[in-house]
C-alpha cells in the first residue's frame, strides 16, 4: 500500500452532505444546551447522521453499536454507544492492487454508559441506497449529547464554520474531577509545545487543542475561565483527566474543545445549505472493485420533475431494480430516476428505478470483463419521450439494440473498431432499453455532450482520433468515423484536420444520423459541453459548443463580429441546428471552457 502522508486533525473538517427530517426536540429531552462564545454556531456544513442501518464496517457489515456520525470529514466521529466514540482515518492510494487502510481511534468516556441523544435537528431528507440495501428518511442534527455520563455531566458533539467541537457540559452540582477520557489504539499520545494532546497513529495524528472553559450567569452571559489537562497511562489505557480552578460550583461550567470561528467568516453556513431540501447516497461508501467507489457524472429532469442521472460503479452490491441486479465487470454504467415530490418527505427524493445498460441475463454487464464503461452526458428529449445516454466504452461486447441490424437506414454498430468507442443509448421514463449503439471509428471515440433542438433532433458531440471517415449512407462504416452530409450547406469536414479532432453526430428519434461531420483544426480540439438556443425559424435556432483547442480552427468570418484565433485556449463555436456553420470564437486566456 502507497501511503499518503496525511496531519490528521480531529477538529479540522471538510464540508459534509447536509440534510435531515426533523426529529426528537431539545426541550422534550431536558437536556441543558449552552451558549457558544462564538457566534458561528450551526454554521459550517457539518451535521451528525443517526444510523438506521446504513454504517458499515470494511468487511460490509452493518454496525448497529454507532448510533449516530459524521460524514465526508478527513476524520469521522462515529458516535457508539457505552460511552464510546471512535475516530476513523481512511488512506486510499487508487491502487486497485493494494490493501487500503482505515485507522481507528477510540475514545471512551471513563465514566457511566450511556447512548448518545439525537438533539437540534438539522432541515432536509437524507436516503441511502447501497450495498444491496435501501434506507430512507434518515434524520441528521446539528448536536449529539451523551447525557449525565457522569453525575451531572454531560458530552455535547457539535460544530461551527471551523468543524466540529466537543463540549463538556458541567451542571450545577458537578464535579469536573470526575472527568476522565481514555484512549485506545493509538501508537503514542503526548502533549505539544503548545499543551495541547496529540494522539498518533503511524503519520498521522489526532490532536484535541483549543479548549477554553466558561460559565453562564444567571443572565446568559458567559464568564471565561481557566483550565488545565493532564495525562498519565493507566493499565496500558491512556487518560487525559480535565480540571478547573476557580469557578462557582452554582453555575453550569463549560469545557470546549475546538477551533473558534475561521478569518473572515469562512467556512459556510446556513445561507449556503438552506435551499437544500434532500440529498441521498447511492452506492457503497467502499466498493468492492475499485477505491474510487461510485461516480454520478450527468442527470437532467423529467416533465414531472423527477431526477434522472447517469454514472459508474464497479460495484457488485450496486442497487438495481431493472435489469440484471448485479454488476462484476469493472466500470459499468447505471442509470437512476428519484422522485420529486417536496410535498411530502417520506416520498420526497425516493428511488424509483435503477438500471444498467443490459438487454437480458445472458449478455455481459455492460461487455466483456476486460472493458469498462463510462457515461458523459444524459438528456431527456421532450419530443421522443425518451432518455439518451451517451459515454464510451472499451468492451468488446456492448447491449446493442435491437439485437441484430433492421436494415431500414437506422445506425447500427454492434462491434467496437477502436480501443474504445462511444455508445449512445436510448430509454423510456421507466428505465427500459429502447435502442443502443456503439459509435466510433479505429482510434479513440467517445462522446461527450448531449443536446436536443426544438423539432427534436437531437446532437451528439464527441472527440475522436479516428482520421478518416465514411458516408452512413454507403453501408459499413467499419475503421471510419460515420459521418452524414445533412444537407447541402451543412457543415461538412470528412476527415480529421490533425491531433485530435471533435466530431457531430445528429440522430432523428428513428436512429438515423441526418449529419455527421469531423469538427476542428490542425491542433488538438476538444469538446466539453454542448446547448441549444431556440430560434424563431430553424435556420435562426443555433447549437453551441465550448471547449479547448491547441490551435486555429475554421470559424465562418461574419464581418464586424469579435473574433479570435490561432492561440491555444478555450473555444465557443456555433451552428445552425439545420447543420450550418456559425460564428466561433477563441477566447484567449482561457485554457477551455466546460
Amino acid at each position: 500500500m502507497k501511503n499518503e502522508h496525511i496531519i490528521a486533525r480531529w477538529l479540522a473538517c471538510t464540508t459534509l452532505v447536509f440534510g435531515s427530517l426533523y426529529g426528537q426536540s431539545a426541550m422534550a429531552q431536558s437536556v441543558y444546551i449552552p451558549p457558544s462564545p462564538w457566534s458561528d454556531e450551526y454554521k459550517g456544513n457539518i451535521t451528525f447522521v443517526k444510523n438506521q442501518g446504513q454504517r458499515f464496517d470494511t468487511d460490509g457489515a452493518v454496525r448497529n453499536e454507532i448510533k449516530f456520525y459524521s460524514r465526508f470529514s478527513p476524520i469521522r466521529l462515529d458516535l457508539g454507544e457505552k460511552s464510546k466514540m471512535s475516530y476513523t482515518i481512511p488512506v486510499v492510494d487508487g491502487d486497485t492492487g493494494t490493501v487500503d487502510t482505515l485507522y481507528r481511534l477510540d475514545m471512551a468516556f471513563m465514566g457511566r454508559h450511556r447512548a448518545p441523544l439525537s438533539m437540534v435537528p438539522a432541515p432536509g431528507l437524507l436516503n441511502y441506497y447501497r450495498r444491496g440495501s435501501s434506507v430512507t428518511s434518515v434524520p441528521q442534527y446539528h448536536r449529539a449529547v451523551y447525557q449525565s455520563v457522569w453525575d451531572s455531566i454531560d458530552i455535547h458533539f457539535t460544530h461551527g464554520s471551523s468543524g466540529p467541537r466537543m463540549a463538556l457540559v458541567i451542571r450545577p452540582g458537578g464535579d469536573p474531577d470526575q472527568i476522565k477520557l481514555g484512549f485506545t489504539g493509538q501508537d503514542s499520545l503526548n502533549i505539544d509545545w503548545e499543551g495541547a494532546l496529540k494522539v498518533h497513529l503511524e503519520d498521522k495524528y489526532v490532536k484535541l487543542e483549543e479548549a477554553i472553559a466558561y460559565q453562564v450567569d444567571g443572565n446568559g452571559n458567559i464568564v471565561p475561565l481557566g483550565w488545565t489537562g493532564t495525562y498519565y497511562n493507566e493499565g496500558g489505557t491512556a487518560h487525559v483527566k480535565i480540571s478547573t480552578s476557580g469557578h462557582d460550583p452554582a453555575l453550569p461550567l463549560v469545557l470546549l474543545v475546538g477551533y473558534p470561528p475561521l478569518p473572515m467568516g469562512g467556512g459556510g453556513g446556513p445561507a449556503e445549505t438552506a435551499n437544500l431540501t434532500w440529498s441521498t447516497t447511492v452506492g457503497s461508501e467502499i466498493s468492492s472493485f475499485s477505491a474510487f467507489g461510485d461516480a454520478i457524472w450527468a442527470g437532467d429532469n423529467l416533465p414531472d420533475n423527477d431526477l434522472v442521472v447517469t454514472g459508474m460503479t464497479g460495484d457488485d452490491l450496486f442497487p438495481a431494480t431493472i435489469g440484471v441486479s448485479v454488476t462484476k465487470v469493472n466500470w459499468d454504467v447505471f442509470i437512476s430516476r428519484f422522485r420529486y415530490a417536496p410535498e411530502n418527505q417520506n416520498e420526497d427524493a425516493k428511488l424509483i428505478w435503477t438500471t444498467f445498460l443490459i438487454g437480458g441475463p445472458s449478455e455481459p454487464v455492460g461487455g466483456s470483463t476486460a472493458g469498462n464503461d463510462t457515461p458523459t452526458s444524459l438528456k431527456y428529449v421532450a419530443q421522443h419521450n425518451a432518455i439518451y445516454v451517451g459515454g464510451y466504452s472499451s468492451s468488446t461486447e456492448w447491449p446493442v439494440r435491437p439485437f441484430s441490424n433492421p436494415n431500414d437506414g437506422s445506425y447500427y454498430q454492434s462491434s467496437r473498431f477502436g480501443q474504445y468507442d462511444g455508445f449512445i443509448a436510448k430509454l423510456d421514463q421507466d428505465g427500459f432499453l429502447l435502442r443502443s449503439t456503439l459509435y466510433g471509428g479505429a482510434g479513440l471515440d467517445l462522446i461527450a455532450s448531449i443536446t436536443a433542438d426544438a423539432f427534436g433532433r437531437v446532437f451528439f458531440f464527441g472527440n475522436t482520433t479516428t482520421t478518416t471517415g465514411a458516408d452512413v449512407s454507403s453501408g459499413s462504416t467499419a475503421g471510419s468515423l460515420p459521418l452524414a452530409t445533412g444537407g447541402p450547406s451543412s457543415y461538412q469536414q470528412t476527415q480529421n484536420a490533425g491531433g485530435q479532432d471533435m466530431f457531430v453526430a445528429r440522430f432523428n428519434a428513428d436512429f438515423e444520423v441526418t449529419w455527421g461531420s469531423f469538427v476542428g483544426g490542425t491542433g488538438n480540439d476538444l469538446v466539453f459541453d454542448s446547448d441549444y438556443r431556440p430560434g424563431n425559424i430553424p435556420n435562426l435556432a443555433t447549437v453551441g459548443i465550448v471547449g479547448q483547442t491547441t490551435g486555429s480552427l475554421p470559424y465562418l468570418a461574419i464581418p464586424g463580429s469579435f473574433q479570435l484565433n490561432n492561440a491555444a485556449s478555450g473555444f465557443l463555436w456555433l451552428f445552425s441546428s439545420e447543420g450550418k456553420e456559425g460564428w466561433g470564437t477563441h477566447i484567449h486566456g482561457t485554457a477551455d471552457l466546460q
